[in-house]
């Protein structure tokens, strides 16, 4: 027979066992996790990964799926995103926060000088609230608001060769003159002549499509208008009517050398803008997506102290098709780390027109330190920066 101590001992123990066996019932919120009230749960994340300029006032910052561990899957978490103006992220600031499952957010409404750079921290939270902790910062520095030219070809340009000169020649072409009595692609002077009645023929002047020949210079007003006057004072390959017309001063197609040279420039100002057959309202790209633009790399030189970086031709309406050298200029930015990179001063800065089509971009500069982050950006005639970036990095 048992004694009543011992009839008594089950039910202390089921009184003993039924609180515990209810609390580990629950699951972590209804979010398909495993953990309990989320008081013990961690919540894994890298941080930001990468922060590029899409505009001159945007920023997009990107990263990589977060994690906890109550096994909460990655689209249960969402992300805020803090922005501030100096590294140590002293005036940092709450900018957005983003979908649960979204590793992507634009910050935009920037200032679009092009002399700011922006510092980017990101924290995850999951469904319970708690957040990551992590130290990752990157950085972003947009380039200034685009300048986009303004003088068109066949609206602001040609009708300058339409305009009556004072010259008096004889035979069918007569009387007043203007350019394009001449310079017609048809009637002209000799058949080597240029034909300034398309933008294709000033281009090419008195060469070839494959090899140019003519006083406009991209880029380059002052080089553009003096070539115009030479070849204008100078010009009359032997043959009379085109000595009349242009004469030794520039007294064939106008008398007055100042109205000559207000006609010289205005050519000036159309090449300053790029001698372009319309305006120019696009920045240089540097289009790392497209697989004929493998070459993007740099090297050190411990002997000497130097970097070289090698890289392809950015594109722009102002690097057209069939140029013979690059007429786009390119900057290097660099800096210990990416947080770090002067954006002020560039570390090299090309001149214009050095660089063959067929050949890549090489610039050589001198640089001492241990490790480097490097940017090229390339820059079209009205100083504008494209946006499109990789970093190159060296270690010794």
């Amino acid at each position: 027979m048992l004694s009543s101590a011992t009839l008594r001992l089950p039910l202390l123990l089921a009184l003993v066992v039924l609180p515990l066996s209810c609390g580990s019932s629950s699951s972590s919120g209804g979010s398909g996790g495993t953990g309990g009230t989320g008081e013990d749960v961690q919540v894994n994340f890298s941080g930001p990964q990468s922060s590029s300029p899409i505009s001159a006032t945007k920023v997009v910052i990107s990263w990589l799926d977060a994690s906890n561990t109550a096994g909460d899957p990655p689209s249960s978490m969402s992300y805020k995103v803090y922005r501030s103006t100096a590294l140590d992220l002293a005036d940092e600031t709450l900018v957005g926060t983003t979908s649960p499952g979204v590793t992507s957010y634009v910050d935009g409404g920037l200032a679009g000088t092009g002399k700011q750079t922006y510092f980017y921290r990101v924290v995850a939270a999951d469904v319970f609230g708690n957040l990551s902790v992590n130290a990752n910062v990157v950085s972003a520095h947009p380039p200034a608001a685009i300048q986009s030219g303004s003088i068109d070809f066949a609206t602001d340009v040609q009708p300058l060769f339409d305009l009556e000169g004072e010259a008096v020649i004889p035979g069918p072409e007569s009387g007043p003159i203007t350019c394009l009595d001449c310079h017609d692609g048809t009637t002209n002077i000799l058949a080597t002549e240029a034909n300034y009645t398309t933008y294709a023929g000033i281009v090419i002047g008195v060469g070839t499509s494959g090899s140019p020949d003519s006083w406009l210079v991209p880029g380059n007003g002052n080089q553009t208008s003096n070539q115009f006057l030479s070849r204008f004072w100078t010009y009359d390959n032997g043959n009379p009517n085109a000595a009349a017309a242009h004469g030794a001063a520039g007294a064939g197609y106008h008398n007055s050398t100042n109205d000559l040279q207000a006609f010289a420039n205005a050519l000036k100002s159309w090449a300053n803008e790029g001698g372009l057959e319309a305006p120019d309202t696009e920045r240089p790209v540097m289009d790392f997506t497209n697989v004929n633009n493998s070459t993007y790399e740099a090297s050190y030189d411990l002997g000497n102290d130097q970097v070289t970086i090698t890289t392809f031709h950015a594109s722009d309406p102002e690097s057209q098709a069939g140029m013979l050298t690059d007429p786009l200029r390119y900057r290097v930015y660099g800096g210990l780390s990416s947080t770090t990179i002067d954006w002020g001063t560039p570390l090299v800065e090309t001149d214009r027109n050095i660089y063959s089509m067929t050949s890549n971009v090489t610039m050589t500069f001198a640089y001492s330190s241990a490790t480097g982050v490097f940017v090229v950006r390339a820059v079209d005639f009205e100083g504008n920066e494209s946006l499109n970036e990789t970093e190159l990095k060296v270690t010794r």
